[in-house]
């Protein structure tokens, strides 16, 4: 099944006709307004109540005109009643379009009054919808902290079948957040670009980017909310939850509230979640380097618009500057210079001045190289030269070998008697002994003793061949 049809399996596919018609404005107004109520209210929606909500949203000049798509969804003597006047006429035919649209639960109390109830994913979209229209963007600045506490208190507490997919749910929104604060960004710095005004510049830059991008966002992942606060405790939680005995327990009450059709499923499903917010956790550096560069992008867009737009008032380039940008943005404007403008070739005015006269530059040729092709013995001798130094090279692989060499069948070998002879030996018995951590098939044993050997001093050490 593609994603579409599974998301229509779950909404009505009338759902966003209101917000896609002319009259979008008022009918998000309204189904806001009921929202705010639903919250509030522990009842459903009077349908008397929600009728006055919308007779009031009509009262603004055009609203009547801008909801006559709502009529297709009523007959003309739907819902109207003796004393009606147009406004009562159209809330009612308004509700019936909702309702019909699927935002809206009509249903009957006991005393057959006629009540309203929003669905559960209008609850979700209009909470979302509420949420963009208060604050912009996806608020940022608590999600790190959040999920860092969900994460430490699952591995304290337990309920990792709650509070797993929650962290889950969080990061995902981290994740969305910060890819929309990138954009975001980006539609300022295009904004600034169409800003011929300075004012209006810098009312862009000191007013909306600060209270949209800088304070709430972006200031913030870069000061208290910033990732390495977090980062570690995070991924230490993840560590241990991914082990847990008690990842089995909650993979077994996700199968009990039938979240999960099998023990192991629901296990592997909380394992795919946590190595997932691991994974972002992981990449949220080059997330961040990228808000950098953009942040910075905007800066440099914001005083270079206001220097160009200072100099197109004072100087003649900013003058000349101005007039081709608008030339070229308008087409109309470029055709019509045409046939006013001639250039001309600059000439010296006086012909006994001093300086160089002026030419025209000149396509770069390059020289041919003269130089003649190596000899065979030249080329060996510069390959033997390369090959000498690769192998003066000290690589892992060479210190096993040589470690392997110097223990021969022997599984101890003490470093004063190494064949040591050469000045190079010494560089090799500093790495020898540096990397006998048993990643290379052997461990060093320190000892208390001095020793010299091959003109060296140096304090003993044994190789110990490992398994």
């Amino acid at each position: 099944m593609t994603t579409d049809s599974a998301l229509f399996t779950h909404l009505p596919l009338t759902l966003f006709r209101p917000l896609a018609a002319r009259g979008a404005p008022i009918y998000a107004d309204i189904l806001l307004s009921l929202f705010a109520e639903a919250v509030q209210r522990h009842q459903p929606i009077a349908r008397d109540y929600a009728l006055q909500v919308v007779r009031q949203r009509l009262m603004a000049q055009g609203a009547v005109e801008q909801t006559d798509d709502a009529l297709e969804d009523s007959a003309p003597s739907d819902d109207l009643h003796a004393g009606d006047d147009l406004l009562s006429a159209r809330a009612h035919v308004i509700l019936r379009h909702l309702e019909h649209c699927g935002w809206l639960k009509p249903d009957n109390l006991i005393d057959y009054t006629q009540v309203y109830s929003l669905p559960d994913y209008a609850f979700f979209l209009l909470r979302a919808l509420k949420e963009w229209t208060e604050q912009g963007a996806t608020p940022l600045s608590g999600l790190l902290s959040a999920i860092h506490d969900t994460l430490t208190a699952a591995v304290r507490e337990g309920d990792l079948a709650s509070r797993v997919p929650q962290a889950h749910r969080q990061t995902e929104q981290l994740i969305v957040g910060l890819q929309s604060l990138y954009q975001n960004m980006g539609t300022h710095i295009d904004r600034v670009l169409e800003q011929a005004d300075v004012r209006a510049i810098l009312e862009r830059w000191f007013g909306q980017y600060r209270a949209e991008i800088s304070a709430p966002a972006y200031h913030a992942l870069r000061t208290t909310a910033h990732v390495g606060r977090y980062r570690q405790d995070t991924l230490s939680a993840i560590a241990q939850l991914l082990d847990a005995p008690e990842l089995d327990r909650a993979a077994q009450q996700l199968v009990d509230r039938r979240q999960a059709v099998t023990v192991e499923a629901a296990r592997q499903a909380l394992r795919e979640q946590l190595l997932s917010i691991r994974d972002d956790f992981l990449d949220l550096d080059p997330r961040l380097q990228n808000l950098d560069r953009r942040h910075e992008q905007f800066i440099s867009v914001v005083s270079r618009t206001i220097r160009l737009r200072l100099a197109a008032q004072t100087t003649l380039s900013g003058k000349l500057n101005e007039l081709i940008t608008s030339a070229v943005a308008h087409e109309a404007v470029l055709d019509a210079a045409r046939d006013r403008l001639n250039l001309f070739s600059l000439a010296l005015l006086d012909s006994r001045s001093p300086a160089v006269a002026t030419r025209a530059g000149q396509p770069f040729e390059p020289r041919s190289d003269a130089a003649p092709e190596p000899s065979a013995e030249a080329i060996a001798a510069a390959r033997a030269d390369t090959r000498r130094e690769l192998e003066r090279a000290i690589t892992r692989t060479k210190v096993r070998a040589l470690a392997a060499e110097w223990l021969a069948d022997q599984p101890r070998r003490a470093a004063s008697d190494l064949p040591l002879s050469r000045p190079e030996d010494l560089a090799l018995l500093i790495y020898v002994r540096a990397y006998g951590d048993s990643a290379l098939g052997y461990t060093v044993e320190d000892t208390e003793a001095w020793v010299e050997h091959g003109g060296f001093a140096f304090r003993e050490f044994i190789l110990v061949r490992t398994k």
